[in-house]
């Protein structure tokens, strides 16, 4: 199935940059990321990848030019980053855990995507020094956000 056809309400522009990053290279990778897991199974530790639709989506939604400033909160395996990168000027992103950092620095520069800052940390921290941004990604999943209610 063509790009095209995956993303029939989207920019052909966009649909070509989605499709340029092969998503099964994340799927793997995210699996190395966590012992024990097969293959693309991924659930079982909350590591998933979204569909090329669901990127198209965020992306359309965050409006990029090319002169964008993005925060991303959660690297994870750097499939969004890696789109983001073509995307905008600059990405900044955070990711908590050292192993996938790493991961993602190494595929980043093996690309030469030097347009992307990696820093290890708690997203819910940001990334004040380089703010403001013209878009932050939120791309992880929390579960005790204060603001919220118990229910």
């Amino acid at each position: 199935m063509t790009t095209k056809a995956l993303l029939p309400t989207f920019s052909s522009s966009l649909a070509r940059t989605i499709g340029s990053v092969p998503r099964e290279h994340y799927l793997t990778e995210s699996a190395a990321f966590e012992e024990g897991v097969e293959g693309a199974n991924l659930s079982a530790k909350r590591q998933t990848l979204p569909t090329a639709q669901t990127v198209a989506q965020l992306m359309e939604a965050l409006e990029l030019e090319a002169h964008s400033r993005v925060l991303e909160v959660g690297t994870g395996s750097g499939y969004l980053t890696t789109i983001l990168s073509l995307l905008c000027a600059q990405v900044y992103s955070l990711e908590r855990s050292p192993a996938r950092q790493e991961a993602v620095r190494i595929r980043l520069q093996t690309m030469g995507r030097g347009n992307v800052a990696l820093k290890l940390g708690d997203g819910l921290a940001g990334w004040p020094d380089e703010a403001p941004f013209d878009a932050i990604l939120v791309a992880i999943s929390e579960t005790d956000v204060e603001s919220c209610s118990p229910s």
